[in-house]
């Protein structure tokens, strides 16, 4: 795998929140998840830990069911892998990889998050949860939308988690997908169901991300074990 200066990559995580429950009378914007949702949100933030993949930042839709779903994802989040360790690796995005080819191993490139700017998660997370900023833009956002949204992250930053709602997440995961690992794009062309997760990756900076820059690196749909 061609190695490179792990600044020269950025990593996007788009993660459409779980399973929602459709309470009568209630607000769309006020309903909460399901208990499906419940179980699946903290399977989400387990499989970003294990893939190495857990953000420098996340924003997220100030919804109830996207709060809900990053609140309890990020209390699954562990530490993260800090560069330098002998589990941080730094790679390439490797050439293409033929349909049902296994997906590569994951790769950290993320950065500290500078001082100053989005708050801290709730303090029961844990001093290894990543800060939060709950945006307004991300509640029924179209994909140009959400692609003005992430050209503004630090320039310090490596990974960045959009949390949000379909048809958006689908459609910038579409979007941005010049080519794929994997049938990863086939897939979340044919569905993109509720705690789906897409992971892109391009090299370049987030100001210079465009349509059909990125490469589909990961497409999973985390499920929590019914007890």
């Amino acid at each position: 795998m061609q190695e490179v200066d792990e600044a020269d990559v950025r990593w996007l995580v788009l993660l459409r929140h779980a399973k929602s429950a459709w309470p009568d009378g209630v607000d769309d914007q006020e309903r909460p998840l399901a208990p499906r949702g419940r179980r699946d949100a903290p399977a989400a933030g387990r499989w970003l830990r294990d893939v190495g993949r857990v953000p420098d930042l996340a924003i997220c839709s100030p919804a109830r069911r996207t709060r809900e779903t990053w609140e309890l994802a990020a209390r699954e989040l562990g530490p993260a892998v800090p560069p330098g360790s002998p589990e941080h690796v730094v790679g390439g995005l490797g050439p293409a990889v033929p349909p049902g080819s296994p997906e590569p191993a994951a790769e950290e490139f993320g950065a500290a998050a500078p001082p100053g700017s989005p708050e801290p998660a709730a303090e029961e997370f844990g001093a290894a949860a990543p800060p939060v900023s709950y945006e307004p833009r991300l509640y029924a956002a179209t994909a140009p939308a959400l692609i003005d949204v992430v050209r503004e992250t630090p320039a310090a930053l490596g990974t960045l988690l959009l949390i949000g709602h379909n048809p958006g997440m689908q459609e910038l995961t579409l979007r941005l997908a010049g080519d794929a690992v994997g049938d990863a794009l086939e897939r979340a062309e044919a569905k993109f169901p509720t705690s789906a997760i897409a992971v892109l990756a391009w090299h370049g900076t987030w100001s210079q991300l465009a349509p059909g820059r990125a490469r589909l690196v990961r497409f999973a749909v985390p499920r929590g074990a019914k007890r």
